[in-house]
């Protein structure tokens, strides 16, 4: 009977080493899953943090006591679609733009599209002037992608960016310089407040608004007197201290990027307090067939993710070189050795450029400070942009070459 007892014992431990194996994945799968589950309940009080905020923000002229986005959703809702009412690249339509052509050598098209949407410019324009900026259904962070006003988006910022620089010239030309400096710092007014409410999705149309304005608003400064000029410069430095920080913009990018890669993590109960549109996120995801090996891939990525996700953001505000040494660092946990187990969209992550491109709205304000304190003789302090001058013609030209478009010549 003695010999037995060794041969059990053995039985024992290969048994044991057999199951090992095992348990060691049992515990990954359960410690992905723990792991995932702590971080969809960070998420959830994100996505609700961002989807309702209310921020009070002193508008750059004419404060009136109410709601941007309550005045945007009923420019949302009537918002026109001028896409193929004109040309608006064409050099004919440019060179207004530009100030070579008078404004009667713009297309009929274009003439007819001014005159049309010219009350909608103006009652859009307004909604600056409004104190509370909020998210309503549609419009702000997370809100639903298929709402009827997240889809006309693209549209009131398509129109603003191909009304606005033809109105300000119109009224320039016609020596409105007061009513033109009011149509510049109302433009870029808007940009911002989109910014904010839309972050990254409101990046794009940005650019055009921005490059649209800039030159003929530069003009209405050269032309302008002393009095409206100095009025003008107060409202440039409310729209830089209304311009949200590009941290603000990734804390959106975030949030968006991880609720449609992940949300296959969320229960029912998690998806139900989340907010509506972050919800459609989650869907989506959700539909996407996972593996065990997948899902553990997955989730094993996901804290990766949100650790690059949360160094990108504290990277965000710091001056450069540093700021793109940090984030190219922080970028680095996007590469984790989990994607080798799961298929995944591929994902856009060169937040260094898009630092770069969140810009354009502060150099687009600069380049205006800038013909202001040339305009006065003075010796302007530049972050974004080269002053160079020969032969009595000053060229203002930003130093990131991707803002080229947004370059200004003045003649002295």
């Amino acid at each position: 009977m003695t010999p037995a007892a060794p041969r059990w014992g053995l039985r024992l431990l290969l048994g044991a080493l057999a199951l090992l194996p095992v348990l060691l994945l049992g515990g990954v799968v359960v410690s992905a899953e723990l792991r995932a589950r702590r971080l969809a309940e960070s998420l959830i009080v994100d996505a609700n943090a961002l989807a309702s905020f209310s921020k009070q923000r002193p508008p750059h002229r004419e404060a009136k006591e109410g709601s941007v986005t309550d005045c945007l959703a009923r420019a949302l809702d009537t918002a026109p679609d001028v896409s193929r009412d004109a040309p608006w690249m064409s050099p004919q339509v440019m060179n207004v733009r530009f100030g070579l052509e008078p404004l009667e050598t713009l297309p009929a098209t274009a003439l007819d599209s001014m005159t049309r949407n010219d009350p909608w410019l103006r009652e859009t324009l307004a909604c600056t002037h409004f104190t509370t900026l909020e998210p309503i259904a549609g419009l702000g962070p997370l809100a639903e992608p298929l709402h009827a006003r997240r889809q006309a988006l693209p549209k009131l910022q398509e129109a603003t960016a191909s009304l606005a620089p033809l109105r300000v010239r119109l009224l320039v030309q016609h020596q409105q310089l007061r009513e033109a400096l009011e149509v510049c710092s109302d433009g870029l007014s808007l940009i911002a407040d989109l910014l904010w409410l839309e972050g990254p999705d409101a990046s794009l149309g940005a650019l055009g608004e921005s490059t649209g304005l800039v030159r003929p608003c530069a003009d209405a400064v050269w032309s302008a007197d002393a009095s409206l000029v100095t009025s003008f410069e107060r409202q440039l430095r409310q729209v830089q201290q209304n311009t949200p920080p590009y941290s603000r913009v990734m804390q959106l990018e975030r949030v968006a990027q991880e609720l449609r890669m992940f949300g296959t993590f969320f229960t029912g109960e998690q998806t139900g307090r989340l907010p509506i549109g972050a919800r459609s996120m989650v869907a989506t995801s959700a539909s996407l067939s996972r593996g065990r090996q997948e899902r553990v891939g997955l989730a094993n990525w996901w804290s990766s993710s949100d650790r690059a996700f949360k160094g990108v953001i504290a990277a965000a505000d710091l001056e450069e070189p540093a700021r793109t040494r940090a984030i190219n660092v922080a970028q680095k946990d996007f590469e984790s050795r989990w994607l080798s187990l799961v298929r995944v969209p591929p994902l856009d992550v060169r937040y260094q450029m898009y630092a770069g491109s969140h810009e354009v709205l502060p150099t687009s304000v600069e380049l205006l400070l800038t013909t202001i304190a040339l305009k006065r003789g003075e010796s302007p302090v530049t972050r974004f942009i080269d002053v160079k001058e020969r032969d009595g013609v000053v060229s203002l030209v930003p130093k990131t070459s991707e803002w080229v478009p947004l370059s200004v010549t003045l003649h002295r």
